[in-house]
């Protein structure tokens, strides 16, 4: 039961990060670009591996929308280089005290 109920609520997380990100999409549309690179940088220091598919489509596009294409590279090198999995890393390391 309990892992029933823990995909249900992590398929609803999903539901809505999509529908934000489709809400995103609009607003690049009306050239407002500030949107994705706001919601990009909020995946991004939220620490999760999970989000970087996210991240990865978000804030390189904002990037380049917002002529910043040297934002882009960083970003991708960064997460290219697993660096970005320290929070992962800490809560690791608090469980196993």
């Amino acid at each position: 039961m309990s892992k029933v109920s823990s995909e249900a609520i992590s398929q609803s997380a999903e539901d809505e990060l999509q529908h934000v990100i489709t809400c995103i999409q609009f607003a690049n549309d009306e050239c407002d670009y500030g949107e994705g690179l706001e919601f990009g940088l909020n995946l991004f220091l939220y620490g999760s591996s999970k989000l970087h598919s996210r991240v990865m489509n978000l804030l390189p596009l904002a990037y380049k929308l917002l002529r910043r294409s040297l934002y882009t590279q960083i970003i991708t090198d960064h997460i290219s280089s697993g660096r970005s999995n320290l929070i992962e890393d800490l809560n690791q390391i608090e469980k196993n005290k």
